[in-house]
């Protein structure tokens, strides 16, 4: 189709079926269609409706374009004027430059729709920029001390204000955040469960299938003690799991190494994959110089990659083999055939190591927790103020990231506890956000809602003078509701060349869907969204809900998002269905919440 794709930018192509195979020029022209009246309607459109909104306006006025209204509210309530004596005409609303700061959602009921051959559009006066926005600017006293500038807000402080996302100029300013953001995010910029104190990872007695996973980072480590009952060269026989074939690599050889007391390390070799990391089998891969005595039992993951392990058996006997002389039973007891007259056997679990250098380290069978989350002693922090502050971490599997408020904290165990709807293990990484006293880097912010005070750390020196400061009041800026179970729907109503803009996120109460929007379609139908700009939302952009049908969103823009582009949710009798979504540009999206999608 000869569409540049890149990162940050893509195009999406969803909706109805043949898109699929449909060249540009074709969507082009559904999408000039759309914007052009019927022949049997043209004569209508001429003679529309006109009503004007400006920021210049006055609500008292008349709406036309010598007097416009101020508010998008007032205009809608002109039109429903307009709707008791009949809907004759089409009807425009043509919105003039400028800022609009929604005190609340406009809503859209079905008394609200337009026809097929009266439609109600909402449309950017030509050539000028309406921005819809959800936030408030704020241009209060600020004082300086230090780096960092504060003011007070006091409608947070009386609870009726909280917001999660700050706007400085044209980007979003970092919520104080620990560790802070950093280029490698693989590598830096978080913190790693570990399990509390009364579950402790290094267990004295280990079994077979209870293995060691997730220590595929280079440098991971893990240590053990065992006791050699007489020097000697060793054969290693590894019992492990590997699927790194569905990584581009067939085999592990000599990516691990296994050291033990002073002597040098020997290299693993023949780890071919096992067709799963829940798949464990024995191979031999080493021989290596024993002492007698207790030794340090050193493995290191040197160059990568993926591998589970589950028990290394050591014997100076070269006609012993463990796949022939091990049967694992029922609870995973295992019967061992001994080593010959006067040879040795060593076997070590996995699980039994006595330290361990892998941040993401997981014990198999998994140990998992929901309220609290334990870090590392070297990497916790003595804060005196913990009010606001909130985990965003990937809990169980990291499919998902939720955000989780602190409850409270333990130094005495590095312990934060929280409330998870899903299970919490060793390695789920996470970071902290509204911390007061993470506050150490420019860009950075802090809310209080104790106390009402901003704290911001400024890039620029000249701040605050001439910057535009804007936090969010509203989680969403338009919704059109019916209702499907009485089979009234919203409809006919249309958006065009508006811009939509500084809307907040919520928690949410499902991790799976984290669906705030700045527009929701809930039983809506033949509506459109069109030429549309879409940017500084915390959630999507657009929401489709509710048996939303037939509706078309078509040639958006929609970047800097907390979550996505455009989210249709339901089950069978709900599902949105025949909608178009196509030649929208929609990029940047994730930066609150990260399993999301362009169109899901």
């Amino acid at each position: 189709m000869g569409l540049s794709m890149n990162r940050r930018f893509f195009l999406t192509w969803l909706g109805l079926g043949f898109l699929a195979s449909t060249s540009l020029s074709a969507i082009a022209a559904v999408t000039h269609q759309q914007e052009q009246p019927s022949t049997a309607n043209s004569s209508a459109s001429r003679n529309a409706i006109r009503l004007y909104v400006a920021c210049n306006g006055d609500d008292r006025w008349t709406g036309t374009k010598k007097a416009p209204f101020a508010t998008l509210h007032r205009a809608q309530a002109a039109i429903r004027e307009i709707r008791q004596e009949g809907l004759q005409q089409p009807i425009t609303v043509l919105v003039r430059g400028g800022t609009y700061f929604l005190s609340e959602p406009l809503k859209f009921t079905p008394e609200d729709s337009g026809t097929k051959e009266f439609p109600i559009t909402y449309r950017a006066y030509p050539g000028e920029r309406p921005v819809i926005s959800g936030g408030d600017a704020i241009a209060g006293d600020w004082q300086r001390k230090g780096d960092i500038w504060t003011t007070d807000l006091p409608n947070v402080r009386a609870g009726k204000w909280y917001f999660r996302l700050l706007r400085v100029g044209n980007e979003w300013a970092t919520r104080a955040r620990y560790p802070n953001e950093s280029q490698n995010l693989f590598a830096t910029g978080w913190l790693y469960a570990k399990p509390p104190q009364s579950q402790s990872l290094a267990v004295k007695q280990g079994n077979f299938n209870s293995s060691v996973g997730s220590i595929h980072n280079r440098g991971d480590r893990l240590e053990w003690n065992i006791v050699v009952p007489a020097s000697g060269l060793y054969r290693v026989w590894l019992r492990y799991s590997n699927n790194m074939q569905a990584y581009g690599s067939n085999n592990m050889e000599a990516r691990t190494s296994l050291k033990a007391g002073n002597n040098p390390p020997v290299l693993l070799e023949n780890i071919p994959d096992t067709g799963s990391f829940a798949t464990f089998n024995w191979q031999l891969a080493a021989q290596i110089q024993l002492d007698a005595g207790e030794q340090k039992l050193v493995w290191q993951n040197l160059k990568g990659g993926g591998l589970g392990l589950d028990a290394f058996a050591f014997t100076d006997d070269p006609n012993w083999n463990p796949v022939r002389a091990i049967a694992i039973g029922t609870a995973n007891k295992a019967q061992i055939k001994p080593v010959k007259s006067g040879k040795h056997l060593i076997i070590v679990h996995a699980e039994t190591f006595t330290k361990v250098s892998a941040e993401e380290s997981t014990v198999f069978p998994e140990r998992h927790w929901r309220t609290h989350l334990t870090t590392a002693p070297e990497r916790f922090f003595n804060w005196q103020n913990w009010s606001g502050a909130e985990i965003h971490l990937f809990p169980d599997r990291g499919w998902v990231n939720a955000i989780l408020p602190v409850d409270r904290v333990d130094p005495a165990t590095n312990t934060i506890y929280v409330e998870s709807q899903q299970d919490l293990k060793p390695g789920n990484r996470f970071f902290i956000a509204n911390a007061k006293e993470a506050l150490d880097s420019p860009n950075e912010w802090y809310l209080d809602k104790n106390t009402g005070r901003l704290y911001y750390y400024p890039t620029n020196p000249q701040f605050p003078y001439n910057t535009e400061i804007v936090a969010p009041r509203l989680d969403r800026l338009i919704v059109l509701q019916g209702d499907r179970q009485q089979q009234k729907y919203v409809s006919n109503v249309h958006f065009v060349g508006l811009t939509f803009s500084d809307t907040n996120y919520t928690l949410a109460s499902n991790n799976y869907f984290p669906a705030d929007a700045a527009i929701w379609f809930s039983a809506a139908r033949e509506c459109s969204i069109r030429k549309c700009n879409f940017c500084y939302l915390g959630g999507y952009g657009v929401r489709l809900q509710q048996g939303s049908d037939r509706n078309s969103i078509v040639a958006n823009k929609m970047t800097q998002l907390g979550q996505g582009g455009v989210v249709l949710l339901g089950n069978t009798d709900t599902q949105p269905q025949d909608n178009l979504i196509a030649a929208n540009q929609i990029g940047e999206g994730g930066k609150v919440y990260k399993h999301v999608a362009g169109v899901y």
